[in-house]
């Protein structure tokens, strides 16, 4: 089909400029084209070749498993020496990356893309996300000997759990992960699964063999920074990342959370704390906990989704902003707000999270600039040259504070999409019936790329 956007490149570079309005050409001098692309297929068309004669192609091929593993052992390898881990912790980091590596080649070859699963794509960030998500654990939560070993065992299951299980759709997709993890233990930790695991089936008596584990058992496993809400104020220690074993215990602290919540919310939230509520809350609050975490919530509506989140963003202590839709809202008072939130947080630095519904979506333009903060942490050009300005001077002494030399706007502006990146989380209730929710996967590559599914 036709490409348009392409085609006014093509003439660009067939006559080096453009005619204006007035028919008056406007020659283009000393001007370059670099250009990246990603090859043809899943929403990408074919570029005409009249326009790819002009370039010199420079294909980029994947990356060697033996050079990913490099590179994500050394920074495992870093965070777990620098931060004092026990010998055995620190020793476990070729193991994870090599298992991890694996889970992530066997879903590329073995969980594809179709119509009903459009969100089963798989890339280097999910990957990223499950070191990630080992290194949010503390050295004091890894206790030294087998124990710390098999906590990081256990860990590393629920990470690639959260990562790669919580996007899955059906029976037969969930038994394949739970089958891969059984292979992996024993062939890359030395650990059966069942023995490992065991912990969550409450039935168990020491001594006795362990029971085969399903994968609703492992429902029951559970890492987070939630258990000591009295920890991670402005003056007290950082929460840990632990695993919990008294389930009781964990919805008691859900209830708690909740009952704070609706003591300072104008609009209080009736929900009951049940096994498949914490779960989602958990889920939610690990990625909330994360740099640059964003989620993509996929459910039928009146699923709980959007209370869910609220309580996840009140446990991780941040602000939760929703636009308010009605009749006469447009792309200029959205526009607006997204300026707003990008103030609140990349300027003033207040954790913020971004609630947004697929019921919100009056023009789809509003999921490409999504789409936009996501990958860059800001939508191009939104900011005229006076508000932009207000900004780098806003963010101009808190690079002073932090001890950075930054002089020039530009630099000062990537500084604020920086912190725009990692202090803004978006999170994205969409449904997974129609055709809308495919197409918009498709169209939007960074709604998945970007986002922790669940």
């Amino acid at each position: 089909g036709a490409q348009p956007p392409i085609e006014l490149l093509r003439q660009f570079m067939d006559y080096t400029g453009w005619y204006g309005r007035d028919n008056v050409f406007r020659n283009m001098v000393d001007v370059q084209m670099v250009a990246a692309m990603g090859p043809a297929g899943g929403g990408r068309n074919q570029v005409t070749g009249r326009y790819l004669r002009h370039f010199n192609l420079v294909s980029i091929v994947d990356v060697a498993d033996n050079v990913l593993a490099g590179i994500f052992d050394s920074i495992l390898k870093w965070y777990l020496k620098d931060t004092g881990f026990v010998r055995e912790a620190q020793d476990m980091s070729g193991k994870i990356i090599e298992a991890t590596l694996q889970v992530y080649k066997n879903a590329m070859q073995s969980l594809l893309p179709t119509p009903t699963k459009s969100h089963y794509v798989f890339n280097l960030r999910d990957f990223a996300r499950v070191v990630q998500g080992v290194m949010l654990t503390t050295a004091s939560s890894v206790p030294a000997g087998k124990p710390g070993k098999d906590l990081m065992c256990q860990l590393w299951v629920h990470e690639i759990l959260r990562v790669f299980y919580d996007r899955l759709v059906d029976e037969k997709d969930n038994n394949w992960m739970l089958q891969l993890l059984k292979q992996l233990l024993p062939q890359v930790f030395d650990v059966e699964f069942d023995t490992l695991m065991q912990f969550v089936n409450k039935e168990h008596v020491e001594g006795e063999p362990p029971k085969e584990l399903e994968i609703g058992d492992l429902r029951k496993l559970f890492f987070g920074n939630y258990m000591d809400p009295d920890l991670g104020g402005e003056d007290q220690p950082p929460r840990k990342y632990e695993r919990i074993l008294d389930i009781d215990a964990l919805i008691g602290v859900m209830e708690d959370y909740l009952t704070d919540y609706n003591g300072m919310s104008k609009r209080p939230m009736n929900l009951a704390m049940f096994l498949f509520a914490v779960e989602h809350v958990s889920r939610i609050s690990r990625i909330l906990n994360q740099p640059g975490g964003h989620l993509l919530l996929v459910g039928v509506g009146g699923s709980g989704r959007q209370s869910l989140t609220r309580l996840g963003a009140s446990i991780n202590m941040m602000q939760v902003i929703q636009v308010e839709i009605s009749k006469s809202y447009t792309v200029v008072e959205w526009r607006e707000d997204l300026k707003r939130i990008l103030r609140q947080s990349g300027g003033e630095g207040k954790p913020t999270v971004f609630l947004f519904s697929d019921t919100q979506i009056k023009d789809e333009g509003f999921v490409e600039d999504i789409n936009n903060i996501l990958n860059a942490g800001e939508v191009p050009n939104m900011f005229p040259n006076d508000e932009k300005a207000g900004v780098i001077e806003t963010v101009r002494p808190i690079a002073t504070k932090m001890g950075l030399q930054l002089e020039s706007q530009l630099e000062l502006w990537s500084f604020f999409t920086q912190r725009c990146k990692e202090i803004l989380h978006i999170a994205l209730c969409f449904s997974p019936i129609g055709a809308a929710f495919r197409d918009r996967l498709r169209q939007y590559p960074s709604l998945v790329n970007c986002c922790t599914i669940d």
